[in-house]
């Protein structure tokens, strides 16, 4: 096979097993991608070339983080294929700082995810420079800092679906409050701890609407609620539609 090694995709998962696991010595309880904590499980990782083509596989032990086990897998592949200079593509999981770390101490370059939150460190920046089309529906700006670039990547596709997933949250818990109110204006709910599991309910049910909304019961001394009232953050709210996309 005519391979290229240059560059690498490296994802980790985790198989739960539904039994004891007793058999298995690499079953162990640790964090869990499928939401089992109280399975044990084993945890898989996997590199491929940039055509899909597998490299490495290895089975972990259930309670192996990606800190201990990206080390070993990048360690690996040095000793198979070479110490060259790589390019290993990540997703959010495993690109940890302590592990985008370890790549620079060994000269290894990267390409991974960066969590949205870290757009308010590059604001500036950013605000001073134009959009680059890329390709039809995609635009980026680039940022280099400390040797390292930054791009950032807006699509009308991606734009449009997170505004309608937006839309209908708000929508939805608008609704939601109002029908609460109306239960506790009429005195159909009076007690205020059950208000609040109402409200607790609502929060569980819409996420993505609750980080805009401020929700306030009204009670007497009694601890009977008499109402309820909401605003929204539309400061917050034209940040994240600044940030759609």
């Amino acid at each position: 096979f005519s391979l290229n090694y240059d560059l690498l995709l490296c994802d980790l998962t985790s198989s739960f097993f539904e039994g004891l696991g007793d058999q298995n010595e690499l079953a162990e309880r640790g964090y869990s991608r499928d939401h089992r904590g109280d399975c044990k499980q084993v945890v898989l990782a996997m590199v491929v070339t940039q055509d899909g083509f597998p490299l490495y596989h290895e089975t972990f032990a259930g309670d192996t983080n990606d800190a201990v086990a990206f080390p070993r897998i990048v360690e690996t592949m040095a000793s198979r294929f070479g110490s060259a200079r790589r390019v290993w593509v990540l997703d959010r999981g495993i690109a940890t700082e302590e592990n985008l770390t370890f790549l620079r101490e060994r000269n290894q370059s990267f390409l991974v995810g960066t969590p949205r939150s870290k757009l308010t460190d590059f604001e500036a920046e950013l605000s001073m420079r134009d959009w680059a089309q890329v390709r039809d529906h995609v635009e980026v700006k680039c940022v280099h800092r400390d040797g390292e670039t930054y791009v950032l990547a807006r699509s009308e596709q991606r734009r449009a679906k997170e505004r309608a997933i937006r839309r209908r949250q708000l929508i939805g818990l608008n609704r939601d409050l109002k029908k609460l109110s109306a239960s506790v204006s009429s005195g159909r709910l009076k007690d205020a701890d059950k208000v609040h599991q109402r409200i607790g309910r609502l929060r569980e049910r819409w996420p993505t609407a609750w980080r805009f909304v401020q929700v306030q019961v009204d009670r007497v001394a009694t601890g009977q609620a008499t109402g309820v009232a909401w605003t929204w953050n539309k400061g917050r709210l034209r940040s994240a539609l600044a940030r759609d996309g």
